[in-house]
């Protein structure tokens, strides 16, 4: 609970210092879940930008190129399934 005040009260509210974790470079809680949300949405914006990018690079990417993406997407697929489960 003093992890989350640290974000939402200020000092006089907590009657000490707040955020004084994060000075220290203590990870919390909420910066964790911050963490992974932030690398989900990242992950999930790289793949849309593949799958767009071999939509419309279809016609002149090669067979090697156009497999590697695939394999690329597939890969970050697998990763977000994986940090889902966590």
């Amino acid at each position: 609970m003093d992890d989350i005040l640290d974000f939402v009260a200020s000092d006089g509210e907590m009657g000490k210092p707040t955020a004084a974790d994060l000075r220290l470079g203590l990870a919390t809680a909420p910066v964790l879940f911050a963490c992974e949300q932030v690398m989900m949405i990242m992950m999930i914006t790289m793949m849309m930008m593949m799958m767009t990018m071999t939509m419309t690079m279809t016609m002149t990417m090669t067979m090697t190129t156009m497999m590697m993406m695939m394999m690329m997407m597939m890969m970050m697929m697998m990763m977000m399934m994986m940090m889902m489960m966590e």
